[in-house]
């Protein structure tokens, strides 16, 4: 099997993902992605940073998310688990 070496070999195989894909990029939580986090019962937070990418699986009932707003989640720091290495990422990063 071959080994992609650059971004643009990656270019060469994947296809631009196009009008539709480009769409779904968002900076805000829109409404048919609110009822979605409002009926998952997991969700895994992704932080990146000097140390590299971290990704820490999180569940509770579906709801156990709260939205504040469009922008702004709030997650429970569950009994054996800790969000202290994700957020020494959020404090790192600008933006």
């Amino acid at each position: 099997m071959a080994q992609i070496q650059t971004v643009s070999r990656l270019r060469e195989i994947i296809a631009d993902y196009g009008p539709r894909g480009a769409a779904k990029i968002r900076d805000r939580i829109c409404d048919q992605g609110r009822a979605f986090i409002d009926r998952c019962p997991f969700l895994v937070l992704g932080t990146i940073g000097p140390a590299g990418i971290e990704l820490s699986p999180k569940g509770g009932e579906p709801g156990f998310v709260r939205q504040v707003d469009d922008r702004t989640l709030l997650l429970p720091n569950m009994r054996g688990t800790t969000l202290r290495s994700a957020s020494r990422t959020f404090s790192l990063t600008p933006g």
